[in-house]
C-alpha cells in the first residue's frame, strides 16, 4: 500500500474496500494484533466476505464472530497442496451481491447485539431458502412480538443489516413503518417505487397489493413491516413471490396468529444484558445501586437507555433509584409501568435542568406516531414557540438524543428525528388539550406561508401532514 499521508488504519480500510475478499491467516500472534482485529472487524462491518484459515495454534483462537465460517486447517505442511487447492476454489467463487437497504433505520447509539434472538429468527427465516422445498404462505412470514420498549424495531433493523440476510435477498430489504394511522396506499406506492415502478399511485389497497404482487413475483426480497396493529394492514402487503419473505413487528400476538405467520416472542433483557446496556449508556461502573435501577426498569431496553443517560449526565444511582421507586404509585396500573417511570424521571430531570427545553420537548407530542420527522420541521416549530435560533434548536435536538429522549439519524441540516411510541404517548399525557399542541405547529407554519397555505415550505413534511394537523386542531 503506497503511503499517502493517511493513517495505517485508513490505508487498511481502503485496501479492504477495494478487495473482493479478506483472507485471515489465524495464529495466536495475529489474533492478539490490534491491526489484524481492525482488519477483520472492518470487513465484517461492511459485509466483506472473510475466508479464515488456521495456520498456527488451535481452533479456539478463531475469533468468536467468525467461528461459523469454514476455516481450513493449514497447520500440517504435508497436506498443504490439497488445502491450498480447496482454498483457491473457495476464493475464486463469485461474491454474492448484497441486497440494498431501502428505508431501513439506523441502529441506535450503544446498540446491544441480542445474538441469541437474532440467530433464532434468522435461522427460521432462511432455513427453507437453503434447501429445495415447497414453501407455503405461512413459511414466508415471520412475526416478532413483544411489548413496547423491548427493542423489536431495533432487532429487526439489525436483522436487515446482517450480512447473511442481505446476501439471501439480493433484490433488497424493504422497510415500511406502519403504525396505528397507517397510510397503506402511500406505503405501497413507496415500496413499488423502490422496486422500480414510478408510474402511479394507487386508488386503494387492493390495487396496490396487486401491483406489488407483480413486482415481487420474480424477486428475492425481504419485506419488513414495522409496528403493525391490525391484520388488515399486514395483509395489504402479503404479495410475496416464491423467494420473498416478510418480517412483522407487533405488540399483538393474536395478529401473528391471524396472519398464519411463525411467531417469535421477544422478552426483556437478561440481567447481564441489562447491566451491559446500562453501563454503555452511563459510562459508569455498575454498582449495587445501579443493579437496583436496572431491576426497577424491568430490564426493558428503552427504560435502561433513559436511566443510563440520566446517570451519565450526573444523576447519582441512588437518586435515580429513589425517583423510579417514587413513581410506582402513579404508574402502578399502567401496562408499561417501568418505561413510564423512566420517562417521568427523564422529563422531570430535563425540566429541572432547563424548563424551556422541557417545554420544547413536550411540544413534539404534536407530531404523529410512527413518523420520521425532518429536523427542519421541528426547527420551524421551536423558532415560533421558543423564539430559538436555528443553531440553538439543532443543539437542543442533539441534547435530547444524547438523553435518549429521541433518535437522530443522518447529518445536519438534514437529520431525521424519531420518537418512540411510548415517549410520544407520555408527552401527549402531559397536554391537558392536544388541540393546542397542533395549533402551535400550525401557527409556526403559518408564519412561513405568508401568501396562504399553498406557499408553505416544501420541507418534506408540511404538504404531507398539513391536513392531519388541521383535523387534529
Amino acid at each position: 500500500m503506497p503511503g499517502r499521508a493517511l493513517t495505517f488504519l485508513h490505508e487498511l480500510r481502503e485496501a479492504i474496500d477495494a478487495a473482493d475478499r479478506l483472507l485471515l491467516v489465524v495464529g495466536p500472534g495475529a489474533i492478539k494484533s490490534d491491526y489484524v482485529r481492525a482488519e477483520w472487524g472492518y470487513a465484517l462491518s461492511i459485509c466483506k466476505p472473510i475466508n479464515p484459515i488456521l495456520r498456527v495454534g488451535e481452533y479456539s483462537t478463531v475469533p468468536e464472530d467468525l467461528k461459523l465460517l469454514d476455516t481450513p486447517d493449514f497447520r500440517d505442511d504435508t497436506a498443504y497442496d490439497t488445502r491450498l487447492e480447496t482454498l483457491l476454489r473457495q476464493i475464486s467463487e463469485p461474491v454474492v451481491p448484497l441486497g440494498k437497504l431501502v428505508a431501513v433505520p439506523d441502529l441506535p447509539p450503544h446498540f446491544l447485539s441480542r445474538t441469541d434472538a437474532l440467530t433464532t429468527i434468522k435461522a427460521a427465516m432462511l432455513a427453507d431458502l437453503k434447501k429445495p422445498m415447497v414453501v407455503t404462505g405461512t413459511a414466508r412470514k415471520t412475526g416478532l412480538q413483544g411489548m413496547g420498549g423491548l427493542g423489536k424495531s431495533v432487532l429487526a433493523a439489525a436483522l436487515a443489516r446482517d450480512c447473511e440476510v442481505r446476501r439471501a435477498f439480493p433484490d433488497g430489504i424493504l422497510w415500511a413503518a406502519i403504525g396505528t394511522e397507517a397510510a397503506i396506499t402511500a406505503r405501497q406506492a413507496q415500496l413499488a417505487e423502490a422496486l422500480g415502478d414510478t408510474s402511479r399511485s394507487f386508488e386503494d389497497a387492493h390495487q396496490g397489493k396487486a401491483r406489488l404482487s407483480d413486482l415481487l413475483a420474480d424477486k428475492a426480497c425481504l419485506l419488513i413491516l414495522d409496528d403493525v396493529w391490525t391484520a388488515e394492514h399486514a395483509e395489504a402487503f402479503d404479495a410475496l413471490g416464491a423467494r420473498c419473505r416478510m418480517l412483522i413487528t407487533t405488540r399483538d400476538a393474536g395478529l401473528i396468529t391471524a396472519l398464519g405467520a411463525a411467531e417469535h416472542r421477544l422478552n426483556v433483557l437478561s440481567a447481564d444484558q441489562a447491566l451491559e446496556l446500562l453501563a454503555q449508556w452511563s459510562g459508569k461502573p455498575i454498582t449495587k445501586e445501579a443493579k437496583a435501577v436496572a431491576k426497577e426498569c424491568g430490564y426493558l431496553p428503552l427504560a435502561l437507555a433513559l436511566s443510563g443517560a440520566q446517570a451519565r449526565d450526573g444523576t447519582p444511582w441512588s437518586d435515580l433509584h429513589e425517583a423510579l421507586r417514587e413513581a410506582d404509585l402513579e404508574f402502578l396500573s399502567h401496562p408499561h409501568g417501568s418505561i413510564m417511570k423512566s420517562l417521568k424521571v427523564s422529563v422531570d430531570a430535563l425540566h429541572k435542568e432547563n424548563a424551556a427545553h422541557a417545554q420544547r420537548y413536550t411540544e413534539l407530542a404534536a407530531f404523529p406516531e410512527d413518523t420520521i420527522i425532518p429536523e427542519v420541521s421541528i426547527l420551524t416549530l421551536w423558532q415560533h414557540t421558543g423564539k430559538m435560533q436555528e443553531r440553538t434548536a439543532r443543539r437542543l435536538l442533539t441534547t435530547l438524543a444524547n438523553k435518549a429522549l429521541l433518535r437522530l439519524t443522518g447529518e445536519p441540516p438534514n437529520r431525521r428525528v424519531e420518537i418512540h411510541d411510548l415517549q410520544r404517548l407520555y408527552l401527549c399525557g402531559l397536554w391537558p388539550d392536544m388541540h393546542s399542541a397542533h395549533m402551535a405547529l400550525l401557527e409556526a407554519y403559518h408564519h412561513k406561508a405568508l401568501k396562504g397555505w399553498p406557499s408553505g415550505p416544501d420541507d418534506g413534511y408540511f404538504f404531507e401532514r398539513l391536513a392531519y394537523h388541521m383535523a387534529q386542531a
